[in-house]
């Protein structure tokens, strides 16, 4: 069993750490958060937990294609 060095192994952690850091800052300064979009998802008036997490998953995928798109 080869053995690494645990120098890179500590740089690649830090790395790891630094860029969670660094996408939260941007997150925080870059992305706020509508109220008048929440009044779609109508998460205090839903009873049918089917149908909540149904509308929840979607507003997910669209928030993540919404990111990821290049327009």
């Amino acid at each position: 069993m080869r053995r690494t060095k645990r120098s890179i192994l500590r740089l690649s952690f830090l790395a790891v750490i630094l860029a969670g850091i660094l996408g939260g800052w941007y997150t925080q300064r870059a992305v706020t958060i509508q109220p008048e979009s929440m009044a779609e998802v109508q998460l205090l008036n839903n009873t049918n937990w089917i149908d909540f997490f149904a509308t929840l998953g979607e507003e997910a995928l669209q928030l993540f294609l919404g990111f990821t798109s290049s327009q």
